[in-house]
């Protein structure tokens, strides 16, 4: 028994090392290994938090060691580390498609930071708001938030959190028409390739939908790939998932119908045996068009109906308003006349709700 104290602060310290160097499958071993040292429930709070990270990243699991964490460290009075437990969970229930959830824990992290002196934690929140804002389509407010990270992640020393929130910031500056947004977003890449960050990969994708956005799928794709460079070396499973549906949507748009048949198939089947995933809803929304193209009307319309609902869970623009035109097209093509009418009154109504001025969430159909 006196060998375990050392022993769970050994294995804690090795975990800290595995994840600062992205070593994710070494951090969660080590980490858990420091848990089962630990009387049952009694582990820290920030040790199932830092599990709970690991976790999310290097499996897209980790939402019952963080939910544990939350708890664990709101009984031991770090309203901080509670927020950030929220905010990963926000993360965790953003890529399995649960846009109320994410709401729901976002709203949860700042409530918690709001009252508090400003910290690495309240940064964090704050950065992660801003991103949130920008996805829901609330650019000038996430512009607001992003600045108040900016200046606060400026003032301690972040610049892993500084160039998180230049890439929300940048986002949103760029979804409003500003060119200087996609400025930011490359200067955040070039912040996170320095510090080793896996943030990179999100700078790559975001400045890939912009460029894309703007016309260039293929310059958009290029950007893809290396953010998938970036996710394979930082053995971050997120987002090589993630990474691996936008490839797949890219070689539809590019031409090549057969690859991206074939790997909207497989990624589809994986969200149809395991765990939702928040790209499901787009790629369906592609492989419907190559359905109806191909002649399978049935077909078409069972995808893009279902990935209009994965869509309405979501509750992101970016998700929800590409879904409504694609289902307006395919209706129409089908000579379904009065479904296709209602889909585009919808879409209208939604286009004028949001502050973006991107084209392409809502002329997706003819990208």
């Amino acid at each position: 028994a006196e060998l375990e104290e050392p022993a769970r602060l050994a294995l804690q310290a090795a975990g800290d090392r595995a994840q600062a160097l992205n070593a994710f499958p070494a951090a969660i071993r080590f980490y858990r290994e420091a848990v089962a040292l630990w009387p049952e429930g009694a582990a820290p709070g920030r040790l199932l938090l830092d599990l709970g990270r690991a976790l999310a990243a290097g499996t897209m699991a980790g939402g019952p060691e963080t939910a544990a964490a939350r708890d664990a460290l709101l009984a031991a009075g770090d309203v901080g580390g509670a927020a950030e437990a929220e905010t990963v969970l926000a993360e965790i229930a953003w890529i399995e498609n649960r846009g109320a959830d994410t709401i729901a824990h976002m709203e949860a992290a700042t409530a918690l930071v709001a009252d508090r002196p400003p910290s690495a934690a309240k940064a964090e929140v704050i950065a992660q708001a801003c991103r949130y804002l920008m996805l829901g389509g609330r650019d000038h407010e996430a512009i607001a938030r992003g600045d108040e990270a900016l200046e606060m992640a400026g003032r301690l020393g972040l610049d892993d959190l500084r160039a998180s929130a230049l890439i929300s910031v940048g986002t949103a500056r760029a979804n409003l028409g500003d060119p200087a947004g996609l400025a930011e977003i490359e200067q955040a890449i070039e912040i996170c390739e320095r510090l080793g960050s896996i943030e990179t990969i999100r700078g790559y994708i975001n400045l890939a939908s912009l460029t894309q956005g703007g016309g260039d799928i293929r310059a958009g794709s290029e950007l893809h790939r290396r953010g998938l460079q970036a996710a394979s070396r930082y053995g971050h499973l997120r987002s090589v998932r993630f990474l691996r549906a936008e490839l797949a949507m890219d070689a539809y748009f590019l031409g090549d119908w057969t690859t991206s048949s074939a790997e909207l198939d497989d990624f589809i089947a994986e969200t149809e045996t395991s765990t939702p995933h928040y790209m499901e809803g787009m790629c369906r929304l592609v492989r419907g068009q190559i359905e109806l193209a191909r002649g399978g009307g049935d077909e078409a319309l069972r995808d893009v109906e279902i990935g209009l609902t994965r869509a309405r869970a979501a509750g992101d623009p970016q998700a929800f308003l590409p879904a409504l035109a694609t289902q307006a097209f395919v209706q129409s093509e089908l000579q379904r006349f009065e479904a296709a009418n209602a889909a585009l009154d919808e879409l209208y109504e939604a286009v004028g709700r949001g502050d973006s001025l991107r084209p392409e969430f809502w002329l997706y159909p003819a990208l």
